[in-house]
């Protein structure tokens, strides 16, 4: 059960959250400057 939940979502989480982290970095900073 723990080498099943940790393959089937390390997988599909770290890969995901890895790409939106870096856009939300570049947007958070922008928005701040913008607000």
């Amino acid at each position: 059960m723990a080498i099943y939940s940790q393959q089937s979502f390390p997988s599909p989480f770290p890969q995901p959250p890895k790409q939106p982290p870096t856009t939300t970095l570049s947007t958070l900073p922008t928005t701040f400057s913008s607000s």
